[in-house]
């Protein structure tokens, strides 16, 4: 995308004056979505899947779009162990790294044994 802009600026700084742009064209690519174990929704034009088509081709495209085969042979084996056992992967949102009132700056999170008993990190 970035390389027929980078030639639209070279023209237009060796000719002075503003290059020929073409008109702007938007393609839409459709829109897809998991609903639950199984089942997706997915819409390309006037192609419309729904269930586990639909599921299918989520899950196609997304390991498509996954740079490398070990990525890609990963995730494959991640969902479908998932999607046998019932189990989830992990999922660990660990939140936002707290910021100091006086500077703004974040300030390092650590356990410390009086943390460690509570369950809390502390600030240090």
């Amino acid at each position: 995308m970035a390389s027929p802009v980078a030639r639209l600026i070279e023209d237009e700084l060796e000719s002075g004056a503003h290059a020929q742009r073409p008109s702007f064209k938007y393609w839409d690519r459709g829109g897809m979505s998991t609903i639950g174990r199984s089942a997706a929704v997915a819409q390309a034009g006037p192609m419309e899947l729904t269930g586990f088509p639909a599921w299918l081709a989520w899950t196609g495209i997304h390991l498509l779009f996954l740079v490398g085969f070990r990525n890609k042979a990963a995730a494959l084996l991640r969902w479908v162990y998932s999607h046998f056992t019932c189990k989830r992967g992990a999922r660990i949102i660990m939140g936002f790294p707290e910021r100091h009132r006086d500077t703004g700056t974040r300030a390092a999170v650590t356990s410390s044994s009086a943390a460690a008993s509570t369950n809390r990190p502390t600030l240090e």
